[in-house]
């Protein structure tokens, strides 16, 4: 509100009129958002952090599973020449 405006209805300047503080609410209400939005995109993060880890352990635990089962070299190197000749027939 304006000080014309507060004059004329009789009222308070001191009161009604103060616009520093008007001012420094609104720039506390505007860091209170940023920080808001901060915490929801670190909260964001986070969980799709934790997801991408899910994601790591299922490959971990698969290979795992695939190194426990084949115990000889021999097996080891024919898969892997079997897999080269698949990406050379692609």
């Amino acid at each position: 509100m304006s000080s014309s405006t507060a004059d004329a209805l009789g009222l308070s300047r001191a009161i009604l009129c103060n616009d520093s503080l008007v001012k420094k609410l609104d720039e506390l209400h505007a860091t209170e958002m940023m920080y808001e939005g901060l915490v929801d995109h670190a909260k964001r993060v986070m969980k799709a952090t934790f997801q991408l880890l899910l994601v790591y352990k299922a490959f971990g635990d698969a290979f795992a599973a695939i190194g426990v089962s084949v115990n000889d070299y021999s097996e080891i190197m024919t898969g892997i020449q079997s897999m080269d000749i698949d990406n050379e027939l692609h």
